[in-house]
Formats: C-alpha cells, sequence, structure tokens
C-alpha cells in the first residue's frame, strides 16, 4: 500500500524539479508539466509555499476564464548553502535553490591540515555566511568573516538561518552515501575514514 504522506513529497519533488526546469507557472501549467491531477498539484503548491520554497510571481495571461497566479522558485525565503573541499583550498557560498550562486556571499580558505580544523572553519563559515546575508538580493560585506587561521566554538557559531533549507558538501574521492562517510580522498590525506596532517 502506498503511504500518502511519500506520495505527497514525492509529487512536492516534482514539482520542484519542474519549476526548476522551466521557471514561473501557473497551477494549471504545474499540472500539465508534471502529468498531476489539478487538485494534487493544487495541494503540493499550497504545501511548497507554506515551507518558503516557492512564492507568488504575478499573473499568468489567459485567453479564456479568470487569469491564474504565477508562482516560482522562492528566492527570498528559500536558499542553499555549498561547501567544496578540495586539496588546497575550500569554498563555502550560498545560492538561490534553482542553482543561481550569489557572488557576494562566499568565502575561500586554504584547507587545513587537520580534520578537527576543517570541521571547525566549516561550521564557522556556514554560521557566518548564513547569519550576515541581508536578503538574496543583497548581502554584507565579508570582511569580517572568519579567519582561516581563527576557529570558533560554542554560542559564536549559530544556528543556520531559516532561510537556508539545507548544506550541500562536495569532497574528492570514496564516499559511503549510507553512511555518509568519506572513506578515502587521498588529496586530503583521508583514508579509511581517517584524516592524518599533512606535511
Amino acid at each position: 500500500m502506498v503511504n500518502p504522506e511519500l506520495l505527497s513529497k514525492i509529487n512536492e519533488r516534482r514539482v520542484l524539479e519542474f519549476f526548476q526546469r522551466s521557471g514561473p507557472s501557473s497551477r494549471a501549467g504545474i499540472a500539465r508539466g508534471c502529468a498531476l491531477s489539478a487538485p494534487t498539484a493544487a495541494k503540493a503548491v499550497a504545501t511548497l509555499i507554506r515551507q518558503g520554497m516557492l512564492e507568488e510571481c504575478g499573473i499568468a495571461n489567459s485567453a479564456f476564464g479568470r487569469p491564474g497566479r504565477l508562482f516560482q522558485l522562492a528566492a527570498q525565503t528559500a536558499n542553499v548553502l555549498g561547501v567544496v573541499v578540495d586539496a588546497g583550498a575550500c569554498w563555502v557560498g550560498s545560492a538561490k535553490i534553482d542553482g543561481e550562486i550569489f557572488k557576494d556571499n562566499e568565502c575561500i580558505f586554504p584547507t587545513p591540515t587537520t580534520y578537527a580544523e576543517l570541521l571547525d572553519l566549516i561550521e564557522a563559515h556556514v554560521a557566518f555566511l548564513s547569519n550576515t546575508a541581508k536578503s538574496s538580493y543583497g548581502a554584507d560585506q565579508l570582511g569580517n568573516a572568519p579567519s582561516q587561521k581563527r576557529v570558533y566554538r560554542g554560542p559564536q557559531v549559530s544556528k543556520i538561518s531559516a532561510r537556508y533549507k539545507g548544506v550541500g558538501i562536495t569532497v574528492p574521492g570514496l564516499l559511503h552515501s549510507r553512511q555518509g562517510k568519506t572513506l578515502m580522498s587521498p588529496n586530503l590525506g583521508v583514508r579509511r575514514g581517517s584524516r592524518k596532517p599533512r606535511g
């Protein structure tokens, strides 16, 4: 038997993927583009609006009947954070959920020599970026961003702003997807899930 909650999540994902491919659309356009019934599409849209993932952006042109409302992926209420860990340098930045990166809201720092310091710096930069960005259309200057030589702990690292819906991390090497662990990344000194200092 199909789990109704799971089915709703699948439909919501389909709607989000439709917006990523097609851009703004009306409920009728969403239903056609996702091959969903009108009530199912409307339910998915309502849920995604409640979650801050979609927003209204105008009125759809219609030759017949009452014009429908247009919706788009949220720009003000939903962003994502990305972390790229490489052998020589790390990048932390933010983007809209359609993938557009905010060029004025990113940090680059040398990859530390210890795993603990790497985690601390990623945490510090993620917290800094998520709590200093004014909005999707403009961010504070990053002149006070955490230095690669400073490590922030405890209350100084605040929780991620509710606007951010997730953090994606890329690490070169072999990943155990079920355990969520990097098994091997020679360039980072990671072998069998543990990191040894370089140099």
